[in-house]
C-alpha cells in the first residue's frame, strides 16, 4: 500500500489569501484605493515634469546651447543651480521661504506658549469656558516637560476637581 504525503498550500496560495483578506476589510480597501489615487495624481505629474526638464525639445534654449535636436541633457538643471540668473530664480526665493517658515514656527510656539501660560496661571480672572479648559490641557499634554501634567489633568477631570495641577509632586 502506497501512501502519499499531502503537501500544504504553496507560498503563492498563502500570499493570495492574505491579499484577499487584507482587501476585503473596508478600511484597508479604502486606504489602498486612496493610496493609488494619490500616487497617480502626485507622483505621475512629478515624473512627467522631471522627464520634461531633461528632454531636449526642438527650438528650445537647451537645444540651442547644446546643439542637440533630440535626446537628454542636464542643461536646464545646470542653468537653474549655477546659471547667471540662479541667484534671482532659485537661491533668494529659497532663502525667503526657509526664513518665513522658521520665523512662523518660532512665533507660533512663543505665542501659544505664552497664551497657555497666562490662561492657566490666571484661571480665576477668566470666565469658565469648558472648551478652553480642554484645549489648554491638550496643549500641556503636547509640550509636557516630564511632570506628567496630562495624566493629572485627566485624573482631575475624572474626579471633577476644579483648577489646574502644579508640576510639584505632593
Amino acid at each position: 500500500m502506497e501512501y502519499s504525503i499531502r503537501r500544504g498550500p504553496g507560498r503563492a496560495h498563502i500570499l493570495l489569501n492574505r491579499v484577499k483578506t487584507f482587501i476585503t476589510k473596508p478600511q484597508n480597501g479604502i486606504l489602498l484605493l486612496l493610496g493609488i489615487i494619490l500616487t497617480v495624481s502626485t507622483i505621475a505629474p512629478m515624473v512627467s515634469i522631471f522627464v520634461d526638464t531633461v528632454t531636449v525639445h526642438l527650438g528650445s534654449v537647451d537645444a540651442h546651447y547644446t546643439g542637440l535636436t533630440e535626446g537628454y541633457t542636464l542643461y536646464n538643471w545646470q542653468d537653474l543651480f549655477f546659471g547667471r540668473m540662479s541667484q534671482i530664480n532659485l537661491w533668494t526665493p529659497l532663502l525667503n521661504s526657509i526664513l518665513l517658515s522658521v520665523f512662523s514656527c518660532i512665533f507660533a510656539i512663543l505665542y501659544g506658549g505664552i497664551f497657555a501660560y497666562l490662561v492657566t496661571r490666571h484661571q480665576s480672572c477668566l470666565p469658565q469656558i469648558p472648551e478652553l479648559d480642554f484645549y489648554i490641557s491638550l496643549y500641556y499634554a503636547a509640550v509636557d516637560a516630564g511632570c506628567r501634567m496630562a495624566e493629572r489633568v485627566f485624573q482631575q477631570r475624572r474626579h471633577r476637581h476644579v483648577g489646574w495641577p502644579s508640576c510639584r509632586v505632593v
